[in-house]
């Protein structure tokens, strides 16, 4: 991203007060005797430039490194393209973390131990392999951004099918009253018989009864709309009183978003107003209340009075009557809620062939990513064959579906432990989203031999869990292998050394991206140094910035130093002693002394490139 580098580090206060060092588009060494600030400066450009370690632990390590040498002082840091020159400061103070212009590629940043380890973790290898994809922040926004709207649509889900769940408990007792009123209309047809004029009130009244029922279903529905309405209106109202404040602009010139700060304040007065507008038009739902509980009391007292007067004609008669008329508004709300729950039944099965069909785009991305991690690997593989291998795994790392899947089944009382496992190893997530959803049970067990009774159990936890599980990312496992002349060794089996001589090559693969590594050759033999460290860094030559503390003299003088600086210290402060290139006679002067196998290097080189 236009070649980028570190132009120059400068240091006020702590232990490298008053360091001033520019730097090279090349290859540059920080050269000095142990306790001259060397890995003090490797992260003082990372605290400066706010770049976090490949781990909690190292990011704390280093952090807590760069605040004890820094005390009160500050450090600066300019970048340029030749072109473009960028300049950043932070205090030991500096709470708000600096953010590099977007057109600077994120330097990777290496402590001693980081190179050590790094390769160690199944989120370090991936690290490593993921900073070679230019594309992957926009992977990482795009997942993100559509994990959000499945986020949103499964709460919509989760809140429909608890609706449906309530209305299916509310229509168990339909079937029963439908037979007791069969049952008691035989007996308000006897009593109609009897007399013409108790039925022709029986007819009257069962008029007022379906009246009152239909009344009294409209005055629900309304006030239930009218609930939730304000409940919602509420919600927007405490949204929009709730937009955080926007910083003061301190700045001399003028504030270059002031337009949008304009724009937003519209936007909030418009959303007031609109809400205001819609609250007076809402108020009619008041009035459309108060008319239907006057119909209600009407026919109430119509209906009193005529039941007044069949319980007069006929004994028995009002009782019977009583009972048919709640029977048949009881029936007919609870028709009307399974009219409710047929809708509900058709929105979630929308909802859900929505969510399926942004899932889809979600594993296109992911599939996406695992395509470029395969890429890289091949060519990073190729470019360090025969004796170092870089493998993947796509979606091979479980470890957070089986957490997804243990949090969901834990205090169920359902024996989860071992289940768990066996579930992510063999239904996939997207199988058993089907699988819970349907309540497929037979599907269930075709996988996992248990019983449909704690199969059943099992499906109905994780209903509850369906937005975790469809998001969940099977990660793709990276590994990194060495050939030791007899069989390739996996990562976890080598030793520090050799496990430096895996990652420090594959770092040095970057193309135009800053690298900055503190003391890479401890734990390494001068022949891999001469053989593959520096055949990667020479062939990095013009492809981007490399930094790097070192007390072996191999790297500044094979690897042709474009820059070496040698540190040094009185005990209380570290200091630049001599900085120049390698025809700089202080530079060779300070290799051949205070370095290992300084004079023999210079001698290498001398046949190395014939000079």
């Amino acid at each position: 991203m236009n070649n980028f580098f570190i132009q120059r580090v400068q240091v006020e206060g702590g232990f490298l007060d008053g360091f001033d060092l520019n730097l090279e588009n090349g290859l540059n060494t920080i050269i000095g005797a142990r306790g001259t600030g060397k890995s003090t400066f490797i992260e003082l450009i990372r605290y400066g430039l706010n770049i976090k370690g490949h781990s909690v632990e190292s990011s704390t390590k280093a952090l807590n490194h760069a605040l004890s040498v820094l005390k009160d002082g500050q450090v600066t840091i300019t970048l340029s393209n030749e072109k473009e020159t960028f300049s950043l400061s932070r205090t030991s103070e500096d709470k708000q973390q600096t953010k590099l212009p977007y057109n600077i590629k994120i330097p990777l940043i290496f402590s001693q131990t980081e190179v050590e380890t790094v390769g160690l973790l199944e989120k370090g290898r991936l690290k490593i392999i993921d900073s070679f994809i230019e594309e992957i922040n926009f992977y990482k926004e795009k997942e993100l951004g559509i994990i959000v709207k499945i986020n949103s649509i499964s709460k919509e889900l989760q809140n429909i099918t608890e609706d449906i769940t309530n209305y299916e408990d509310q229509l168990l007792p339909l079937e029963n009253l439908r037979k007791e009123l069969k049952l008691l209309e035989i007996e308000e047809n006897k009593i109609s018989e009897i007399s013409q004029q108790a039925a022709s009130k029986s007819i009257k009244l069962k008029e007022l009864s379906e009246a009152y029922s239909k009344q009294s279903l409209t005055l629900n529905y309304i006030k239930e709309f009218t609930e939730k309405e304000n409940a919602w209106q509420n919600e927007i109202i405490n949204l929009i009183n709730n937009i955080p404040d926007i910083t003061p602009w301190r700045g001399e010139e003028e504030n270059p978003i002031s337009d949008i700060i304009k724009a937003r304040e519209l936007l909030k007065t418009s959303l007031i107003n609109k809400i205001n507008e819609y609250s007076d038009t809402f108020k009619i739902t008041e009035e459309h209340i108060l008319k239907i509980r006057t119909n209600i009391q009407e026919i109430t007292k119509e209906g009193q009075q005529l039941r007044t007067e069949v319980d007069n004609l006929q004994n028995g008669a009002g009782e019977i009557s009583r009972k048919c008329q709640k029977l048949r508004s009881d029936i007919k709300h609870l028709e009307i809620t399974k009219l409710n729950l047929e809708d509900k039944i058709k929105k979630i099965k929308q909802l859900q062939n929505e969510r399926n069909l942004i899932l889809n785009t979600l594993e296109d991305i992911r599939e996406k990513r695992s395509r470029a991690r395969v890429n890289v690997c091949e060519e990073i593989s190729l470019e360090l064959s025969p004796k170092i291998r870089v493998g993947i795994e796509v979606s091979s790392l479980i470890d957070d579906y089986n957490q997804v899947l243990t949090n969901a089944l834990k205090g169920t009382g359902i024996k989860y432990n071992d289940i768990v496992s066996v579930i992510s190893e063999t239904i996939p997530p997207r199988e058993l989203i089907n699988i819970i959803e349907n309540d497929n049970i037979d599907d269930f067990i075709s996988f996992i031999s248990i019983s449909k009774d704690r199969a059943s159990k099992i499906i109905s936890n994780l209903k509850l869990s369906i937005y975790e599980i469809a998001t969940v990312l099977l990660e793709d496992r990276i590994t990194f292998n060495l050939n030791d002349g007899t069989e390739w060794k996996d990562f976890s089996e080598l030793s520090t050394g050799q496990r430096c001589t895996v990652i420090l090559p594959i770092i040095l693969q970057h193309k135009d991206t800053i690298l900055v590594i503190d003391q890479p050759e401890d734990h390494i033999d001068n022949a891999f140094i001469v053989e593959t460290l520096i055949s990667s860094i020479l062939k990095r030559k013009n492809k981007g910035q490399i930094i790097v503390t070192t007390h072996n003299a191999n790297v500044p003088v094979l690897g042709n130093a474009n820059i070496v600086a040698h540190l040094s210290s009185d005990g209380k402060r570290g200091f630049i002693q001599s900085f120049g290139s390698l025809s700089n006679k202080k530079i060779v002067d300070a290799i051949s002394k205070v370095m290992e196998g300084g004079e023999k290097a210079f001698k290498y080189r001398a046949d190395f490139y014939g000079i």
